[in-house]
């Protein structure tokens, strides 16, 4: 079958299926069961966050519950519709927001318990903590903080801007971690990062002479990324425990309110599909230019991608060559370093490399990402190499030597079209597999693809079209690099036709 057939079949497959899915994802809680009390929530499944402290919460008010955990409210949203699990807990201004945009959810009136949150503040940073103090006490005194709260927390969106404040360096720059994915407190808005959270200490770090850059990481990295010191200050609803305190330091509380549980609302839903698609396609990439978003995350995936696969193919050609080499020492540490390396999960060895190896030196988690990931890939070029080599005939190497050829030419004319015609099909595959696996560097807060379509799902609270088209993206990537590769192979296999 014709190759560009083959992809448009391929491509056809999938966005019905797709359409199926959503079909059967709109229409899922038709027997939902809807709760209306916390005391009917006992012996259920019940959603937390990732890392959340609303258990031992919950546990107080809700008995024999079972409790599953999820990365973000969109996914949480899409359990409860499907029937996973019976509620969610969250802060009450959180569900708030999911109400906004989700007209079949509905909070359980009676609050589960009343939290203060707080900034986390890297443990070394002990001056910082008091300014960060006395500037909050200030806010607060000053009605800054209750007209913020005011505008982020109310249902007008036009409200919702950044204020228009000019920072400078004086006292220098902190780094402050949030999410992406906790509106109002830090969302996607416009293709930038807002919310209360951001406002807050954008006024922080005018009333102390600092500059603000914000870090978009994952719940699950946050506060270990302020314990560790990759950023100075973390926020985004976060509670203040005496485990937590151990491991970091804690502002003032900057806001107070209430954990509540988010159930489903027994209301009527439009089954038009066609309407449905229009809607979602709309918020997915047509509302705020999230498109362009999408665009961004492309090129940082694509960024990621082309230096691991340079950089790992000559660290691989280099460790390949360890491998085949005469110097037993040499074999024995290159052999150690890839079976560790081929024995470690790559999202494993990315959080060791930023959190550990790369804790102390500020550079950008993408150049982490790629030193991690072409570390990754040249044990297993290593290892093509080695493989290659050893299924050559050593008798054809010695009768070149016989003929007269030299190293070189032996090298030229006898290993290296050998060697190709066995590492190339390998080559091309683990070229593929490891575009694939860049999808977690988001972990390490970097804002690729993956990341993208998880940061615009938490913005229309649908999994469609967004997970859909990091698919697909990520499918005519890797037909690209398929083809690229094979016209490589192509032109090698050429030239060696010609010697």
């Amino acid at each position: 079958m014709n190759r560009k057939v083959k992809s448009i079949l391929i491509i056809s497959l999938l966005v019905i299926v797709s359409l199926v899915s959503f079909n059967l994802l709109k229409h899922s809680n038709r027997d939902a069961v809807y709760y209306t009390s916390l005391n009917e929530l006992n012996g259920t499944e019940i959603g937390l966050s990732t890392s959340s402290t609303f258990e031992s919460i919950v546990n107080k008010k809700i008995n024999n519950v079972k409790v599953k955990y999820y990365d973000n409210v969109a996914d949480r949203i899409l359990a409860l519709r499907n029937g996973k699990i019976s509620a969610y807990i969250t802060d009450a201004i959180l569900a708030q927001e999911n109400l906004r945009n989700n007209q079949d959810l509905t909070i359980i009136e009676e609050y589960i318990e009343e939290e203060s949150y707080a900034y986390a503040i890297a443990p070394l940073q002990k001056e910082l903590k008091k300014k960060i103090d006395i500037a909050l006490k200030k806010l607060k005194e000053d009605g800054t903080l209750e007209y913020l709260q005011e505008k982020w927390f109310g249902d007008n969106e036009e409200n919702k801007k950044l204020e228009d404040i000019k920072l400078t360096e004086k006292n220098g720059t902190i780094k402050f971690g949030t999410l992406a994915t906790s509106a109002p407190f830090a969302y996607l808005k416009n293709g930038k990062i807002v919310g209360y959270d951001i406002d807050t200490m954008l006024y922080v770090c005018e009333l102390l002479g600092y500059n603000l850059e914000v870090v978009v990481m994952d719940w699950s990295g946050l506060l270990t990324a302020v314990s560790v010191g990759k950023v100075d200050v973390a926020g985004c609803s976060i509670i203040v425990t005496d485990e937590r305190k151990k491991s970091m330091l804690f502002s003032e509380p900057n806001y107070t309110g209430g954990v509540v549980a988010v159930v489903l609302k027994d209301t009527s839903t439009s089954n038009n599909l066609i309407k449905n698609l229009k809607t979602n396609f709309y918020n997915t990439f047509i509302k705020e230019n999230r498109y362009k978003i999408f665009g961004n995350g492309i090129l940082v995936t694509l960024q990621i991608s082309m230096l691991t696969i340079i950089f790992g193919t000559i660290l691989g050609i280099f460790l390949g060559i360890v491998r085949i080499s005469k110097n037993h020492l040499l074999k024995t540490i290159s052999k150690l370093f890839i079976s560790i390396i081929q024995g470690m999960p790559i999202t494993v060895l990315l959080l060791i490399m930023y959190y550990l190896i790369f804790v102390k030196i500020f550079i950008s988690p993408i150049v982490v990402a790629v030193i991690t990931f072409s570390i990754y890939m040249s044990a297993y070029i290593a290892e093509m190499i080695r493989g290659g080599y050893e299924a050559i005939n050593k008798n054809q190497i010695q009768a070149a030597y016989a003929l007269g050829f030299s190293k070189i030419q032996t090298i030229k004319y006898v290993i290296f079209p050998q060697l190709i015609d066995y590492v190339m099909p390998i080559y091309k595959g683990q070229i593929i597999s490891t575009i694939k696996s860049t999808s977690v560097v988001g972990y390490i807060a970097v804002t690729d693809l993956t990341k993208v379509g998880d940061m615009v799902r938490s913005r229309t609270f649908d999994a469609f079209f967004s997970l859909i088209a990091v698919a697909i993206i990520y499918l005519i990537i890797c037909m690209i690099f398929e083809k690229i590769l094979e016209l490589i192979e192509k032109n090698i296999i050429k030239k060696e036709r010609s010697w």
